[in-house]
């Protein structure tokens, strides 16, 4: 089901690019590139299997790229994805028994600070 998550977001992507050009495109990509690295090094350091292969990382970072302002600098999405992984997300397990929505709480987390 996530992969049909992030399937879904391909025309977001599209359209996004076509009105504000490429942007929008490496903000998501920046999003899923840091949630993914995230989770892989919580795992390893939990000394856990690696679950990227389930795709909630990936579609964790990006909705938190597709919720961002085309305007935001690069490194915000980075962060968002970092605390969405590595606080909202691992701390409590893991896919599917965290309190928040992981992508919410990185995207509270930026809007609030930054």
């Amino acid at each position: 089901m996530t992969f049909d998550v992030l399937i879904t977001m391909i025309p977001l992507c599209v359209f996004s690019a076509v009105y504000y050009g490429g942007r929008p495109v490496i903000l998501v990509l920046i999003g899923l590139v840091s949630a993914v690295l995230c989770e892989t090094v919580c795992c390893l350091l939990m000394r856990r299997v690696p679950t990227v292969l389930d795709g909630t990382a990936a579609v964790t970072g990006c909705l938190i790229g597709v919720l961002m302002s085309p305007t935001s600098p690069y490194w915000l999405p980075a962060v968002a994805a970092a605390f969405a992984i590595l606080v909202a997300k691992m701390p409590f397990g893991g896919t599917g028994r965290n309190l928040f929505n992981p992508a919410a709480a990185g995207i509270a987390l930026v809007t609030l600070c930054f």
